[in-house]
């Protein structure tokens, strides 16, 4: 079965937020006793994530199943009424651009403001 938009919006939200937190690909495949190439697919929107697996990568990138799917929610309520093009793909650009190492378990900077964004985007559709 092919992934629907949701699934494919699910998954890059997956890679966004792994990149933000700095987890590897191979981190989230041995918690979820799936290969490297799966996590990769179900990233690129290749293949939809199960319920199970969207669990336990939440909780080994220190979030919720909610917050995942609140992101993706806000997103395609953003790009249905052309707000914003891809909530992902601008964290994606926030990470790449600003992140740095926290310090003494410290939250970075990009992990802040990416909280900030999401409360924003979330208070708006609200």
């Amino acid at each position: 079965m092919k992934p629907t938009v949701y699934d494919t919006k699910v998954g890059i939200t997956i890679h966004a937020i792994r990149k933000l937190r700095g987890i590897k690909q191979y981190v989230l495949s041995n918690a979820l006793h799936i290969d490297q190439s799966t996590i990769s697919r179900i990233e690129n929107g290749e293949t939809a994530v199960t319920a199970g697996q969207l669990y336990i990568a939440a909780k080994v990138m220190g979030t919720t199943t909610f917050q995942i799917l609140a992101i993706v929610k806000a997103e395609l309520n953003m790009m249905e009424s052309n707000k914003l093009t891809s909530l992902s793909e601008l964290i994606l650009n926030f990470v790449n651009l600003y992140k740095n190492p926290g310090v003494g378990g410290q939250k970075n900077f990009a992990e802040m403001e990416f909280e900030n964004v999401i409360k924003l985007f979330l208070k708006q559709q609200a």
